[in-house]
């Protein structure tokens, strides 16, 4: 059997490999959320929510989009919301993928992670009814190991 005509393949299979695994995605705009200044807490489990008001601003200057939602922020460290008024993400999905109007849509979920600084995380949030859009957070003012809910709805856009 001839081998040298099997290390084409051999290069091709090797790169894909080192491809699975990867982030394939790209930002696609930035959402951004002004948060009630009140909103719910419980004891058990400790938690925060807070309705959000939401533009998310489309990468190439395309028509911005306006959600409503609700931010749930659960910590057993505390903290949580306090003194935070504006969040904002960088929304991301898969190269060459546009995403339709209304597409933020869904839940989204995560866990935040301690940052450089010991008082900021940096979160990501992926969304439950299509995993391939995911919200990446700056930093913000949460304590370690919270878990971030975001729901949004879409209130219009314009198409």
């Amino acid at each position: 059997m001839r081998w040298h005509h099997l290390s084409p393949l051999v290069v091709l299979l090797s790169a894909a490999a080192g491809a699975w695994g990867q982030d394939v995605s790209r930002p696609v705009g930035t959402l951004i959320c002004t948060l009630a200044k009140t909103g719910e807490e419980t004891a058990v489990p400790p938690m925060q929510v807070r309705d959000a008001a939401c533009i998310f601003y489309r990468e190439g200057g395309a028509p911005e989009e306006s959600y409503t939602g609700k931010v749930r922020v659960v910590s057993a460290q505390g903290g949580g919301l306090a003194g935070v008024e504006v969040l904002s993400w960088t929304v991301r999905a898969p190269a060459g993928e546009v995403a339709p109007a209304g597409a933020l849509e869904q839940v989204y979920s995560g866990e935040t992670k301690r940052g450089a600084a010991s008082d900021q995380t940096i979160s990501s949030l992926i969304g439950d009814a299509n995993a391939s859009i995911t919200l990446h957070a700056g930093r913000s003012r949460n304590g370690t190991g919270t878990v971030t809910i975001l729901e949004l709805r879409l209130r219009s856009a314009v198409a």
